[in-house]
């Protein structure tokens, strides 16, 4: 199955997956602000989140705390976006910043829950990122945007 799609700058086609990645980061990155806002907005919500936070702890869970959670949303948030932006133009350090993000999200779901099921989940959609961004039919679109 050819895997090409929309036209790049230079020219050539993007990778279908990469086109279809790319707008799921963005729109991701976009939806994970809208609870980020709610705490922000919202005392009820806010209260009741610090109020299952305590209960985590209360069960042996790592937990850090809200506001720096809001800031983490916000920033990781932000980052895969860009990342999604980014790896849509083709460029290298963008796989590799939506590489890291993964990682990054994962291990802190894992500190944050214990491995329950959201990092189970999150654990083969990592590797299907990963196989998506760095399979060698799709370097050529990340050389030509580096």
């Amino acid at each position: 199955m050819n895997d090409t799609g929309t036209t790049v700058e230079s020219g050539t086609r993007r990778p279908i997956s990469i086109a279809i990645l790319a707008v799921l980061l963005v729109l991701y990155g976009l939806l994970n602000l809208i609870p980020l806002v709610l705490l922000l907005t919202s005392q009820e919500i806010y209260d009741s989140t610090a109020e299952v936070m305590a209960a985590m702890a209360a069960g042996g869970f790592v937990t850090v705390p809200l506001g720096a959670q809001i800031v983490i949303g916000f920033v990781a948030s932000l980052v895969v976006v860009a990342g999604g932006a980014f790896v849509w133009q083709g460029r290298n350090w963008a796989c590799w910043l939506v590489a890291l993000w993964m990682a990054f999200s994962l291990v802190y779901y894992v500190l944050q829950t214990g491995f329950t099921w959201i990092p189970a989940l999150k654990l083969p959609v990592f590797f299907l990122v990963l196989f998506l961004l760095f399979r060698p039919g799709v370097a050529a679109h990340f050389r030509r945007g580096a």
